[in-house]
């Protein structure tokens, strides 16, 4: 079984191939995340033990041949890129996927981000859930040098718009769950509870056709 987690950050299970990319990939990779949280440029969650991952630019051509995969795993990534190279991500995803492999993903529900800030504005701060930070700590010095290792969001996707992108870029049997829940393997190491509240998990095959 050939199983490669995308955007995988400190988060993985064994047995799966993690590509990341970006400054604090680099870091996590050499081990060099600690340094910058003992210097008080990165705050202290950050210094997080990090598996073994390939440094890979999710914009450029993987390293995998055509269907040769069987597993992609993606968490809390795919909102990070504007819809048209989310969309060549997806593409991407089904061009190294084998037919019948499986993909699972989480992103940001904008329904229940919604749904939140209506029966909870007081206590909600929408604008750091929609863009994934809070950008008024970002503007002293420090905050311009800290902001270097955060990817705000750029897309929130609702069921309907995540199923439509998949089934017109060669996916079928698109079925939402709830986290850890699903036919996908390794979801408890793989899916963390922090990001629950505010999302939406879905598995779609790639098909067969």
């Amino acid at each position: 079984m050939v199983k490669i987690n995308l955007g995988s950050g400190p988060v993985s299970a064994k047995g799966w191939i993690n590509y990341d990319w970006g400054l604090l990939p680099f870091l996590g990779k050499y081990n060099l995340t600690g340094i910058l949280v003992n210097f008080g440029i990165l705050p202290k969650n950050y210094n997080w033990v990090w598996p073994k991952i390939k440094l890979v630019d999710l914009n450029s051509s993987w390293p995998c041949p055509d269907n040769s995969v069987d597993f992609v795993f993606m968490s809390q990534v795919l909102e990070h890129f504007d819809p048209a190279k989310g969309e060549k991500i997806i593409k991407q995803i089904n061009r190294i996927l084998k037919p019948g492999g499986k993909l699972r993903l989480s992103v940001p529900s904008a329904k229940k981000i919604c749904q939140e800030y209506l029966t909870n504005s007081k206590n909600t701060d929408l604008n750091e859930i929609v863009w994934g930070y809070d950008k008024r700590k970002y503007e002293n010095i420090l905050g311009k040098i800290m902001k270097l290792f955060i990817r705000g969001h750029q897309w929130i996707y609702d069921e309907d718009s995540l199923a439509i992108l998949l089934n017109d870029n060669g996916f079928d049997k698109v079925k939402f769950f709830n986290r850890g829940q699903g036919s996908f393997p390794d979801l408890k190491e793989l899916e963390i509870k922090e990001h629950e509240k505010f999302s939406l998990y879905v598995e779609a095959r790639k098909s067969e056709r």
